[in-house]
């Protein structure tokens, strides 16, 4: 009845096979070779679903059918799309131990750059997520794992294995109790720099984990520790002394010393309290020798982002993370100009990487990066107070530090903070007309662009009607402030 269909597939996923070619598969549902119409209701049953329309696997729960090559609607998503690859039922929630996941097979494994969770999989309770994202080396983006229940998982084996291009991996929601099987769990993400846990996390029942972080290079714990070569299995899987994990919390306490300033950075979102302003760090002027600090005009203090904090003189602020809330507001456009490098845990800060090539004149070798610390009220440069052969100097969790692309180093070893945004150029604390028209003076006076430096907003050694449309383009950016 099917001989050579053999591009058939049922509805549940079911392909042809040559040993069974007869009238038992003449069905849609379990086992069948047919498909029932897409009007058909069926029970809530767990899907997942590859789309190389967008380079997306999305896990849900349906309630109509979906089937490889068939059309597809997953919450959260608009309109239909073609579906590459399909697994549905038991093949999402049991799978087989050392079995790439069907969504997987056939060549998709290179093409996933997001995964999508969907809340409704929250219900599916699956026994193992072994290889669920095996070797998808361009994915960069998991959205919704606090929606996946590990509660009943014993078999986590090589879920993440070779994800390079993953940085962080937030597992605050995995509960790991009855898990046996964390062979490879991570290995080889060469750039994976965190991974968040909650206490649920319990490797007490794991009895194979060899390799479960081998090559994972960029993994750095909360308090510090290193990923050592020497060192991969679950004696490392946990957060505190000598782990590799880390943990989310919920709020920080700052105390402002007495030059009313100080560095910080989180790995979550934290609201900026009343008293408190943030800065970010922009614009080095080397003639100068300054930077300036910009003040964010969001309430909240991006994750991973070095800041200034400045408040009351030895006052202490409490700060709350903002974890799995959604942030309404924009951040502020010049945030990818701040020089502030965070470091959310202890974090050795290194003098800075040298040039190899000398300078034709005086023949000195020069820095291409120099790293700054916060001394007092200045930045200093790490190698002139600690000698450029130690190893660097010592910062403790939440903090930051400054580091500055192709600079010769400095006069007497410090950079100063100016104060302000770099767009209220006549430092009346807000940024408006008037600042336009002082700009245009400038340019008035100097055609030629060799206007004063504090008018080159831009930073590009001129100063002339770029400038002024920039400081338009940020005023109109904030208009509403």
């Amino acid at each position: 009845m099917f001989e050579n269909c053999e591009a058939i597939v049922g509805e549940d996923g079911t392909t042809y096979n040559d040993d069974e070619i007869g009238e038992t598969h003449a069905h849609y549902g379990t086992g069948g070779y047919l498909r029932h119409g897409t009007d058909r209701v069926i029970d809530p049953t767990p899907a997942t679903v590859f789309c190389a329309e967008t380079s997306s696997l999305h896990f849900y729960v349906t309630t109509t059918p979906v089937v490889r090559g068939g059309m597809f609607s997953a919450p959260g998503t608009t309109g239909f799309r073609k579906a590459t690859r399909v697994a549905t039922g038991e093949r999402v929630t049991v799978g087989e131990k050392g079995i790439i996941p069907d969504w997987l097979i056939g060549g998709n494994v290179n093409d996933v750059t997001s995964v999508i969770i969907d809340s409704s999989f929250a219900s599916v309770k699956s026994v193992s997520t072994a290889a669920w994202f095996y070797r998808c080396n361009a994915l960069r983006l998991i959205d919704g794992l606090e929606y996946l229940d590990t509660s009943e998982a014993t078999d986590m084996r090589a879920m993440f294995y070779q994800c390079r291009n993953l940085s962080s991996l937030d597992l605050s929601g995995f509960d790991t109790r009855k898990v046996t099987d964390m062979n490879g769990m991570f290995a080889s993400c060469s750039t994976l720099e965190s991974i968040f846990v909650s206490e649920q996390w319990n490797t007490d029942a794991v009895d194979a984990s060899d390799m479960m972080f081998l090559d994972c290079y960029n993994l750095v714990g909360e308090d510090g520790t290193h990923y050592k070569a020497s060192s991969y299995d679950k004696t490392r899987a946990h957060y505190g002394a000598g782990g590799y994990l880390r943990r989310h919390h919920s709020e920080y306490t700052v105390t402002i010393p007495p030059t009313g300033f100080t560095v910080f950075s989180a790995d979550e979102p934290i609201a900026i309290p009343v008293g408190l302003e943030a800065f970010v760090c922009t614009d080095y002027n080397e003639e100068a020798e300054t930077v300036n600090a910009v003040k964010l005009t969001s309430s909240t203090i991006p994750a991973g982002v070095g800041v200034l904090l400045k408040g009351t003189a030895r006052q202490s602020y409490t700060m709350t993370a903002l974890i799995g809330n959604e942030l309404d507001e924009p951040y502020d456009d010049f945030l990818t100009d701040n020089l502030l490098v965070p470091a959310t845990v202890p974090t050795v800060v290194s003098s800075g990487v040298m040039a190899y090539d000398f300078d034709e004149e005086d023949e000195q070798q020069h820095w291409r990066l120099l790293n700054f610390v916060l001394l007092e009220d200045k930045f200093a440069e790490v190698f002139r107070f600690i000698g450029p052969e130690a190893d660097g100097v010592q910062l403790p969790a939440n903090t930051a530090y400054l580091a500055l692309a192709e600079v010769n180093g400095t006069r007497d070893g410090f950079v100063t903070i100016v104060w302000g945004n770099k767009f209220d150029v006549n430092g009346d604390g807000a940024v408006n007309v008037a600042d336009v028209n002082v700009v245009t003076a400038e340019i008035l006076l100097h055609p030629d662009g060799d206007g004063a430096k504090k008018y080159d907003v831009n930073s590009d050694d001129l100063v002339n009607v770029a400038d002024v449309n920039v400081i338009l383009a940020y005023i109109l950016a904030h208009i509403a402030d």
